[in-house]
């Protein structure tokens, strides 16, 4: 006998997966850009990142989307990111607005170490030179599990940590609470990727709990 089963992902964290639709010729002038970006060892930045051998570089400029060169990026970003908020989470009272941004750059054998993003509501990444077996991202509850059984599939639905590919032109957008990380690059050549954070703009919340953000 077979029971109908209907699985609710209840109260799930929703992270988009998709492709931004840059043409080959754009994702060619990003990639020029992009390597000739400053970088510096996360291990030199103060206060955010954890101290570790083989970590990855990140550009000098927070700001990186606001440089005349990547304002088209911005453009497009925005708007894919406004119809996500919009008309998958029906969030259509506010505008979705990018606060910072910069390059990552992972050379080969390096990775990143587990971390979230404060101060913003949900962030993203957009890859612009990846290779096969140069790091996927991955992301974890670090909750904590009181039972923890053995799946012998695992799924969205069972998974405490998940792992999703990476490809020439693919957005992911997450919220910025979600434990990450770069897997090591495993391949001879760098990997490239423009990370983002976003917040939304206007009325926030009713009552004693109301704000008011505007960028």
């Amino acid at each position: 006998m077979n029971h109908s089963i209907n699985l609710f992902p209840l109260f799930a964290k929703n992270l988009c997966v998709g492709n931004l639709g840059c043409e080959f010729f754009e994702i060619d002038i990003i990639q020029k850009i992009v390597k000739k970006e400053k970088f510096q060892d996360l291990n030199n930045v103060k206060d955010e990142y954890i101290r570790g051998d083989n970590l990855c570089e990140t550009s000098s400029s927070y700001y990186i989307l606001e440089h005349d060169a990547f304002l088209f990026l911005k453009d497009k970003l925005l708007k894919y990111i406004n119809e996500f908020f919009k008309k998958t989470l029906h969030y259509d009272k506010n505008k979705f607005v990018i606060t910072t941004s910069w390059i990552s750059k992972t050379s080969p054998n390096k990775e990143s170490h587990w971390h979230n993003h404060n101060n913003c509501y949900y962030s993203g990444v957009y890859y612009v030179d990846v290779h096969k077996n140069c790091g996927d991202i991955l992301f974890n509850t670090f909750t904590p599990d009181f039972f923890a059984l053995e799946a012998s599939k695992t799924n969205q639905y069972n998974s405490r940590m998940f792992s999703i590919p990476v490809e020439n032109d693919r957005i992911i957008l997450f919220p910025s609470q979600i434990y990450h990380k770069i897997s090591k690059n495993n391949s001879n050549k760098d990997r490239y990727c423009i990370a983002f954070n976003i917040m939304p703009v206007g009325k926030i919340g009713t009552n004693d709990s109301c704000l008011i953000y505007n960028l």
